[in-house]
């Protein structure tokens, strides 16, 4: 097991619920549930040749201590944040799953979707916390529309299967003044 393996990964989301359903990894445990969020990662207003922007879906899971699983419908606003890994379906659709460690809604009622719209802040790109090791490093500062990105490898606990999973992410940091003084290693760190 990695030496990292034990300071997971952190996501924190703030969005809209399309879909809410039993975790269905946790058959026979009612409080077990899920909600279907969809996440842009980058925000869609951010455009570079080198980054592809779609969708991802994204599976919030909790227990729902309380029993307030009325609490949590579509359209609601929620918080949440948790430890996450990455997956890809049978159908080789990339997902995001959080097991989340807060869950909040957005106050008010989400059946009045004009006033309750209204009163809500806008979804947000979510913030990742990740501890890993940096594979390699790419694009140049301050010159052109190309980022610069770091590739590292980090270790989650998937809680559903008691295993866990390593997986490569890659960061991406916008050219611009911020970064001038912005340190870069020098060379690759290899486990």
């Amino acid at each position: 097991m990695p030496s990292n393996s034990t300071c997971p990964a952190i996501i924190h989301v703030r969005d809209f619920v399309e879909h809410v359903e039993p975790d269905p990894t946790r058959p026979g445990k009612g409080l077990s549930m899920q909600l279907r969020i969809s996440l842009n990662i980058p925000l869609k207003d951010i455009q570079s040749e080198d980054v592809e922007q779609e969708e991802i879906p994204t599976l919030v899971r909790y227990f729902d201590e309380g029993n307030q699983s009325d609490h949590y419908k579509p359209n609601t606003f929620i918080y949440s944040s948790g430890s996450f890994l990455t997956i890809s379906s049978e159908d080789e659709e990339f997902h995001i799953i959080i097991h989340a460690h807060t869950l909040n809604r957005h106050p008010g009622n989400e059946e009045d979707t004009e006033k309750y719209f209204m009163h809500c802040p806008e979804a947000a790109q979510p913030t990742v916390a990740l501890l890993g090791v940096v594979l390699g490093r790419g694009g140049q500062l301050n010159s052109g529309s190309t980022f610069l990105h770091y590739r590292l490898q980090t270790t989650v606990y998937n809680s559903s299967a008691r295993t866990y999973h390593t997986f490569p992410v890659t960061a991406y940091f916008k050219n611009g003044q911020r970064w001038v003084e912005f340190l870069a290693s020098q060379k690759n760190i290899a486990n």
